[in-house]
């Protein structure tokens, strides 16, 4: 379970950095990285403040910038965490096949 939650945390990372590179020079490039080529956190981020904020306003409140960046994070520490389960499974059946295969050829006379 180390490799998922390495995944799901670095992830995390990766996504603040980019929050906070994004804040500082507000780049329309990693604007693009945030929203467009996530398309399941900016989901996540965008159905997530519809419900708890409700209405829309002209601008979001500062509350509002702020729960969409943390489930811009969410989202992708989530992404990345499924993708470690996943990886993790996969290196798992890959041990397993290679210990079935050379048991059952047993040893070499």
């Amino acid at each position: 379970m180390r490799l998922p939650i390495a995944f799901g945390a670095s992830g995390a990372v990766l996504k603040a950095l980019m929050l906070v590179i994004w804040r500082a020079t507000q780049s329309v490039s990693v604007f693009r990285l945030l929203t467009v080529y996530d398309p399941a956190s900016f989901w996540l981020a965008e159905t997530g403040v519809g419900l708890l904020f409700g209405d829309r306003r002209i601008a979001p409140s500062g509350a509002e910038a702020l729960t969409f960046e943390l489930l811009l994070v969410l989202g992708f520490s989530l992404q990345c965490f499924v993708l470690g389960v996943i990886v993790q499974w996969l290196l798992r059946t890959l041990k397993h096949d290679r210990r079935t295969s050379t048991s059952v050829e047993g040893p070499r006379a």
